[in-house]
């Protein structure tokens, strides 16, 4: 009787313990082809759409002198190429690059 018990507590310590595993979500996230590489003169703006599943977006840019970025709208600065990345708000592994050459 003591050996049903246990195999019963151990059964149902491992499905609590299954059951209570952090919930990873369904996140995912997604630019257009075309915005992927974007040309723009100097002075000029370009508005990235972004598709995605979680709380919001991030975005940054290697070279802020060169383009500056604001929930999606690139400007140009000066002349130059830059990347902008965006990414999920909390999950750094889903993300989209952005190549901005100025003219």
């Amino acid at each position: 009787m003591k050996k049903i018990l246990s195999f019963l507590f151990i059964g149902l310590l491992a499905f609590i313990l299954i059951g209570c595993g952090e919930d990873k979500g369904n996140f995912s996230l997604s630019i257009s082809d075309a915005d992927k590489n974007i040309t723009l003169e100097v002075d000029a703006t370009k508005q990235i759409t972004v598709s995605f599943e979680g709380e919001g977006v991030v975005w940054s840019v290697d070279k802020a002198d060169i383009v500056s970025v604001k929930d999606g709208l690139i400007t140009a600065l000066k002349e130059g190429t830059a990347v902008v990345t965006v990414s999920l708000k909390d999950h750094d592994d889903y993300k989209a690059t952005i190549t901005v050459t100025v003219n």
